[in-house]
């Protein structure tokens, strides 16, 4: 069974942000710090070294690999993460389909109230259900019904 393009994507960033997770430690102890006073006596601190200015170079203790214990946790974390957000982006897919099923029958409803309201006040003579020729009472109630569900949908 292939894959959308979307779930490739989302496999994608997934495995750069437990790879961003799990190879941090590693890239921060491998950065070359400057330290310099300038003529005010303020210290700084940068990873490019200053023009005309003495400066010497700090390196950084390095950062211990976290242990596997602190890997598995941040791995779940992550996992359990992106099983929360596919089951937010299902729910949101499902409420989307409600809403356009709902939105469909408000239009059926919609095109069948016009369709009873333009016949009602096109055609002098109208049957019921049964058969029966509609009174103008019955008419003016009918008329009153089609113009009610036109308002609530359409």
């Amino acid at each position: 069974m292939g894959r959308s393009p979307n779930n490739r994507n989302r496999i994608k960033l997934f495995c750069l942000g437990l790879a961003v997770v799990l190879l941090a430690p590693l890239t921060l102890s491998a950065v070359t710090v400057y330290t310099w006073v300038d003529d005010q006596g303020q210290q700084h601190f940068s990873q490019t070294p200053p023009d005309n200015l003495s400066y010497r170079t700090v390196t950084p203790d390095p950062v211990p690999a976290p242990p596997e214990q602190e890997i598995q946790r941040r791995l779940e974390s992550l996992k359990s993460g992106h099983a929360d957000y596919e089951k937010r982006r299902e729910k949101k897919q499902e409420q989307k389909a409600v809403m356009a099923e709902k939105e469909a029958e408000k239009k059926q409803l919609c095109r069948q109230a016009s369709k009873m309201h333009e016949t009602l006040t096109v055609r002098r003579r109208v049957v019921d259900g049964d058969g029966a020729l509609l009174t103008d009472p019955q008419r003016a109630e009918r008329l009153k019904q089609a113009a009610e569900m036109m308002r609530e949908n359409c």
